[in-house]
């Protein structure tokens, strides 16, 4: 009987948390402002995490009061429900600080056409992209906690790193609870899981892993939040860590019309282990400063990032010295520092959208650090490089099914030997809002290889469904 008391109980409180995650859904805008440090960023609701909700629905069955023909056994275990939802309680109201749950997911369908087909052994595709859930709550005294996951296919249907264009993983195993049948299994991605205090407007601490604070793009991730369906390639190609682990401080200051804000970050860096180790005890430090002015002509947000730090990958090695002892050692696999920096604009007046960023990253190997070359023709050791790329978006919103055609272009060099040394794109597209938590996309994109590419032209057609919950 208990079973079902709990059962009834945290039935009332999930329903709850997603009445209080859908709120907190209508909150990914499609096209929001620049988030902001003391903002939240686009993607999860106001104030970074929703409101806590009531412990339980009304008519349903409280774990504080415990059915009366509940066993020993069973009473103990109602008590210990009972301590724990105590322990949980906030303010002197006795409020209960809840979990909330929402997030965002997509389909999409691409379709590689023309000449371009010839280089891709899948032409034409269904995928489930992105299922992100939040997992939020205000912990009471201006305490924050937020975790996002990505739950994902892979690695089942994804080739080895080291060789794209290898065989595809396929992670088929027997399902012991189904007489032995195959069932391909996937994995997690943990996007970010944070916890923050406000001391002050000027002042937020944030520690864990979060989303580093540069751009526009890589804090408004969330699929119903972006125009397009993909990121722009400079995004992509992680010319700025896409998180890090460490401390982050944040805050803003409000001059009338204007708003001015930063970020400092001290973190482990970018590494194989970045989340829980730094490798080579170097922290990274970075920050961000931004403007947002508003006035008759719309909303302008200008920022600038910068992000300094040290890559390092390494294995223990053993060995045995000139008198027979064992010995062990980290030895360096390979090694770099790195430098990189990003200036973006965002303009909004109206239904009109206009966006950039520009991003640079130099990289310099250390002595023990440099790494073979695995690039065809290429010197024997990897050389010291400098990357950068640009891209452009505008689109405007018109109020009849939230329709918004846009176009963009988006530029790329890398500087090392690579197999795209350089290229250019365009595309064009419609996004559609038929109601606040669903988007529609459609969009088609050339992509120009330069000369010194093995790589054709590409032209590709593809859409996307994307919602939130």
């Amino acid at each position: 009987m208990l079973r079902l008391t709990l059962s009834a109980s945290l039935l009332a409180s999930f329903t709850l948390a997603l009445g209080s995650g859908q709120a907190g859904a209508q909150a990914l805008d499609p096209e929001p402002s620049s988030p902001g440090p003391g903002e939240p960023p686009t993607g999860v609701p106001p104030s970074d995490v929703p409101k806590a909700i009531s412990p339980a629905a009304p008519g349903a069955q409280s774990a504080d009061a415990p059915d009366p023909r509940a066993s020993d056994v069973e009473a103990q275990v109602a008590e210990e429900m009972r301590t724990i939802q105590s322990q949980a309680a906030g303010s002197d109201q006795g409020e209960h600080h809840r979990l909330d749950l929402y997030g965002f997911a997509d389909f999409s369908y691409m379709r590689l056409l023309g000449d371009s087909a010839a280089v891709s052994a899948s032409t034409s595709t269904f995928s489930v992209g992105n299922l992100n859930l939040y997992m939020a709550s205000e912990l009471g005294d201006e305490w924050r906690s937020l975790v996002e996951v990505r739950f994902m296919y892979l690695p089942n249907g994804a080739p080895p790193s080291a060789n794209p264009y290898g065989p595809v993983t396929d992670t088929s195993v027997s399902d012991p609870t189904d007489f032995g049948r195959p069932i391909q299994w996937g994995g997690i991605h943990i996007e970010r899981a944070w916890l923050e205090r406000t001391f002050h407007k000027l002042l937020t601490v944030r520690v864990g892993n979060w989303l580093t604070p540069y751009g526009i793009w890589n804090v408004d991730h969330g699929s119903p939040v972006v125009i397009g369906i993909g990121r722009p390639f400079i995004v992509g190609e992680a010319l700025f860590p896409a998180s890090q682990t460490g401390i982050e401080l944040y805050g803003t200051a409000d001059f009338n019309s204007l708003q001015l804000g930063y970020h400092l970050t001290l973190s482990n860096g970018r590494g194989p282990a970045s989340a829980i180790a730094d490798e080579d005890n170097n922290k990274a430090i970075g920050g961000r400063l931004f403007l947002r002015h508003e006035s008759a002509f719309g909303t302008l947000n200008v920022g600038t990032s910068l992000y300094r730090g040290q890559y390092s990958s390494k294995h223990l090695a053993y060995g045995v010295d000139a008198n027979g002892v064992a010995t062990a050692a980290y030895a360096i696999d390979s090694q770099y520092d790195e430098l990189s920096l990003a200036a973006d604009l965002k303009w909004q007046w109206r239904g009109l959208l206009v966006q950039g960023e520009v991003i640079e990253n130099e990289v310099a190997y250390t002595p023990s650090g440099r790494t073979v070359s695995t690039n065809p023709g290429a010197p024997a050791f990897d050389s010291d490089y400098r990357r950068w790329g640009a891209y452009g978006l505008a689109g405007y919103r018109f109020a009849f099914l939230g329709v918004m055609p846009y176009a963009s272009t988006g530029y790329y060099k890398e500087g090392s030997p690579s197999y795209i040394p350089k290229l250019w794109y365009f595309l064009v597209g419609l996004n559609l809002r038929p109601t606040p938590r669903v988007v529609l996309k459609l969009q088609y994109d050339h992509i120009h290889f330069y000369l010194d590419s093995p790589f054709q032209d590409e032209n590709l057609l593809s859409a996307q469904t994307a919602w939130s919950f």
